[in-house]
């Protein structure tokens, strides 16, 4: 299926982007200071897609590629920072870390910055989120967790930071020592940051609760 987005104005279904390609695993982000800008990524076909609103979902301009869409491979993600920047994120091809896609023309251009590379685990499911709040004492600090399976047989969610718009990254930190899966990262309105999982013990289905952890001091430490 195509993705489509309810306008809440007037109840009908938009299709975002009409194609005969699949679009899949959607996530949307809305502009906090602009309300009227939207943006979303989805899965395409070994490939990503990115489409971009500035009048309340009513039309959308993008494509079903991200700009040099051969590294990319999966697992969408979306923010807006203070300033209006638009970031994707997405997995690296053969899942080997994940990229942050940034544009400052909506959409127009994009740059890409490689958010984290690993050889030795299997990454996946990575999330973002960029703190657009404007008193935050951390503004348009971004964010990311993500779960890796290692060559042992060991499992982590993991995490790390950009404190300069994706030019550079922190070295990553351990947030749970266990089968995290499906990070989710927000931030709250004093520049704290939070990150929940489904948190499944051994690894066995169903997961046996939440992992849920928070950090005072704009994502360089973390509560247990």
């Amino acid at each position: 299926p195509n993705v489509t987005i309810a306008n809440y104005f007037g109840g009908q279904d938009i299709q975002v982007f009409p194609s005969n390609t699949s679009q899949s695993e959607v996530h949307i982000s809305l502009n906090l200071q602009t309300p009227s800008e939207l943006l979303i990524s989805a899965n395409t076909p070994y490939q990503q897609g990115w489409y971009y609103s500035d009048n309340s979902a009513n039309t959308w301009t993008g494509g079903n590629k991200l700009p040099d869409y051969s590294t990319v491979w999966g697992d969408p993600s979306t923010a807006f920072s203070s300033n209006g920047n638009l970031f994707v994120s997405t997995m690296a091809a053969f899942a080997n870390g994940y990229l942050l896609y940034k544009s400052s023309d909506k959409g127009k251009n994009w740059t890409v910055y490689r958010g984290y590379s690993t050889s030795d685990f299997s990454f996946d499911k990575e999330m973002i989120a960029c703190d657009d709040n404007l008193s935050s004492p951390y503004k348009d600090n971004l964010y990311c967790a993500w779960t890796e399976f290692s060559s042992t047989g060991a499992i982590s969610v993991m995490f790390n930071r950009s404190a300069d718009g994706g030019s550079s990254f922190s070295p990553p930190i351990v947030l749970e020592n266990g089968f995290g899966q499906g990070a989710n990262v927000q931030t709250g309105p004093n520049g704290n940051v939070y990150v929940c999982w489904a948190n499944y013990g051994t690894g066995t289905i169903p997961a046996n609760g939440i992992g849920f952890t928070k950090s005072v001091d704009g994502g360089a430490s973390f509560s247990p």
